[in-house]
Formats: structure tokens, sequence, C-alpha cells
């Protein structure tokens, strides 16, 4: 990848640029969440999680840089009239009240983040979180076939992490770093392994070396 994606023209293009179904690891826990607070979807694009959560009635904060994204789930939800509150802005800038959600969503973010970025998250995150609260983490390794590609013609701004000539941050994580980077939380979930195959858009393809994870907030969270 050469250049930046600009979602918006992407998400003009393909309404469904990332799939219509949710994760598959939000589909195998969502029994597990708590209905009394909304979960924070972070990067949500399109919508594919959020939506599917808030048909099974659970409310949800979208939270996306994209305006076409927000737009889109926000006339869906307007459509159907379900549960989403939408905000146009990215995790930088985000601001959110202590413990008000109960689980927070980062399906595809962590690889879009710089090293200082993904250090940070944790401590934001737990202060996010309700007791007993879940949070969904995937992540692409450094066995990832992109990783030696962009290795070699990025520059290296961080351990395992580039920046392209027109500013696009890609980061990989080490086989077994995830579990450290959340230390303070309960595992109800891992594995490492290769993705399904998969395409975006009309692109060729595709399949990554990822990590997945289910974290679950005990009541001896960090601080």
């Amino acid at each position: 990848m050469s250049e930046a994606i600009d979602f918006d023209a992407v998400y003009r293009e393909f309404p469904d640029y990332f799939g219509r179904d949710p994760d598959p690891l939000l589909a195998s826990y969502v029994h597990l969440l708590d209905t009394s607070r909304p979960v924070l979807d972070v990067g949500a694009g399109q919508g594919r999680n959020a939506l599917f959560l808030a048909e099974l009635g659970l409310p949800v904060v979208a939270l996306d840089p994209s305006r076409v994204a927000v737009d889109t789930i926000a006339r869906i939800a307007q459509e159907r009239e379900w549960p989403i509150r939408i905000f146009h802005d990215d995790l930088a800038s985000f601001e959110a009240s202590e413990h008000s959600f109960s689980a927070i969503l980062l399906f595809g973010l962590l690889q879009v983040l710089t090293r200082e970025e993904i250090d940070s998250l944790p401590g934001r995150l737990n202060d996010w979180i309700m007791v007993g609260g879940y949070l969904f983490v995937t992540a692409f390794t450094t066995l990832d076939d992109g990783y030696r590609r962009t290795r070699a013609k990025w520059e290296e701004i961080g351990p395992h992490s580039f920046r392209s000539g027109e500013g696009e941050v890609r980061t990989w994580l080490e086989p077994g770093e995830l579990p450290r980077l959340f230390a303070g939380y309960e595992m109800v979930h891992y594995r490492e392994g290769l993705g399904p195959l998969h395409r975006h858009g009309d692109s060729p393809l595709e399949r990554h070396a990822k990590v997945e994870a289910v974290f679950r907030v005990g009541r001896g969270r960090q601080s």
C-alpha cells in the first residue's frame, strides 16, 4: 500500500468495504455483554459491528473519523430506530465518562496506531470500561506477510511500527505481545494464527497473521 486510504471515497464506492457480517469474535461472545451501559465501537466504519449489536437491542456508541461512515450508520440507525449514538471523531480526541461502557471494540485499530498510542491504550480504556466489562481486540502480528513488505519500504518510527511518505501508519505486534500489553485484564479468549481469506471492495483476496482476544475488567483493575 503506497498511498494513504481516503476512507470517505472508499465508503462511497463500496457500501460494505469491510463486509456486512459482524466480526466472528464479537458474535461468539456477545452473550456476555451487560445491556445496562453502551458498547463503544472504535473505528466503527460502515457499522457492521455497531449495527449488529443495535439490532440485538444493545445500546451502542459508534466512533469513526470518516464522515461518510458515521452518516451511513446514522441513516440506518434512524431508519430502524436502533439505539446508536454516533461521533465523528477519532480515538485520540474522544473523551468519555469514567466506567461508562460495558464493552469496547478495537477491531482492526491497533495496526493503524503508533507505538505511543498503543502503549497509552490500557490506561485510557481502563478508565472507560465498567467493572465486569469486556475489551475485544484484534491486531496483526509480525508473522504477517505485510510486515516484511512494509518494513522494506516505509520509515521505521518505533518497534515494528512504520510510516509511509503519505503519513499512513502501520504497526504490528510480536507474537505473545498482546497479553503483556493488557496484563491487568482477565483473559477470556486468546488466539494467534492466520485469519480467514477476505477482500476489501474489489481488491485481491488477502489473509493476515493476526491475534484476537477478549479481556474482562475485574475488580482488581489497573489504576
